[in-house]
């Protein structure tokens, strides 16, 4: 199996599909793309300009989730590779509610910085904080209830890939821009945050904690890859 990850380190979509190949053990090449100046060639060859995209045995696929579920199925466990969507039937229910419940985990993200993805600085209001926390409880007592530390147990799932890098960029994005600690409010969050940190794939494809949020609180922004050069290793533009 060939496999080519198309991706920029600093942009939470991406981190989802580096995640996933990381968790699985698949081994890959990496390609990171400037998103403030792309390649010329990646329509052509991808058939997008987002990222992330890959290439699997030199066929393109795209869209964050698809790419995961994708890569799930084709690296299944037997293979020696180990799974990210649970076999067990009421394993992979919760997996589904989890997912289906992104989009509130973000709206409360969202709704804690005070803007979509650009923010100003400013403490966050306490209709948003209790916003943002009701969120962070529905993770947590998921956590709890299968006996962590990731959301459905022991081991990382697709719901992890989905979830943690919005999760880890509201909870630094906050503390840097609003005035808010999201670990000291939720010592269960803290708790997952730390058992993320400390895995190799999450090292491998979250940039250095200190210069990502130097670069946030600089540009009050968490897409301003889109517009200045930065990567992985370089989040703080010159």
């Amino acid at each position: 199996m060939q496999l080519t990850l198309f991706t920029n380190g600093l942009c939470p979509y991406a981190q989802r599909v580096g995640l996933a190949i990381n968790w699985k053990g698949l081994p890959h090449e990496v390609i990171e793309i400037d998103l403030s100046n792309k390649p010329s060639w990646m329509r052509s060859r991808l058939g997008t300009t987002l990222v992330p995209a890959i290439e699997l045995d030199c066929k393109p696929y795209s869209e964050s989730l698809d790419i995961c579920w994708l890569l799930d199925e084709k690296c299944a466990s037997a293979d020696g590779c180990p799974t990210l969507v649970p076999s067990d039937s009421s394993l992979r229910k919760e997996l589904e509610r989890l997912l289906s419940f992104a989009p509130t985990l973000e709206r409360a993200g969202w709704s804690l910085l005070g803007g979509a993805w650009s923010f100003s600085t400013g403490a966050a209001t306490e209709r948003s904080i209790h916003e943002w926390e009701n969120a962070v409880a529905t993770l947590t007592s998921s956590i709890s209830a299968h006996e962590g530390p990731f959301l459905l147990g022991p081991m990382p799932t697709l719901a992890d890939c989905a979830l943690a890098p919005f999760i880890a960029r509201f909870e630094l994005a906050a503390l840097r821009c609003r005035s808010y600690d999201a670990r000291s409010s939720s010592r269960g969050l803290a708790s997952y945050l730390e058992a993320l940190e400390a895995t190799d794939a999450w090292a491998a494809t979250f940039p250095d904690r200190k210069m990502f949020g130097d670069a946030i609180a600089k540009y009050k922004s968490l897409d301003y890859f889109d517009h200045r050069t930065a990567s992985l290793r370089n989040p703080l533009p010159a």
